[in-house]
């Protein structure tokens, strides 16, 4: 599959995102093709990493969420959403982690969301998604939509 993964807030650090890092190791050992977009670290812009989002069908979009950049995560997944509507958005980070059926239910973009350490549990997200629905319930730390309106379920 081809996944993108995604820091949307742009602050004064330049460290390398671990958790992307590891996420994308973790994807591309299991042979998918990743791309990591991380506004804080290669300073991009807001109409840059948009761009770079909707410029292509992603099969997988994997938003990093922190409560300080929970609006502009939204945004990137309302654009994405509009753009490609058969990409799914994922979403993960301490915002989720902490709130994770909140973040889903505040949220109609957000498909998924990975809770805690995710780097086994993306790949066999991943994995599932070519296993039909009722594959997500084996994925561990995975908190999704049920098939009736509100209804959170968790892997």
């Amino acid at each position: 599959m081809n996944i993108l993964l995604v820091n949307p807030v742009r602050n004064l650090s330049r460290a390398p995102n671990l958790p992307l890092g590891y996420l994308a190791a973790a994807l591309e050992s299991a042979g998918h093709k990743v791309r990591v977009a991380d506004r804080a670290m290669r300073g991009l812009s807001k109409a840059r990493l948009h761009e770079i989002a909707l410029g292509q069908g992603w099969d997988v979009v994997g938003i990093q969420v922190y409560s300080c950049g929970y609006e502009e995560a939204r945004c990137l997944a309302r654009a994405v959403r509009a753009a490609w509507p058969e990409t799914k958005i994922l979403v993960g980070g301490r915002h989720v982690t902490a709130l994770p059926e909140e973040t889903l239910l505040a949220e109609a973009a957000f498909d998924v969301a990975l809770v805690s350490e995710a780097e086994a549990s993306v790949c066999r997200y991943v994995e599932a998604l070519n296993e039909g629905p009722d594959a997500l319930a084996q994925v561990p730390n995975l908190v999704y939509r049920g098939a009736s309106e509100g209804e959170i379920l968790r892997g």
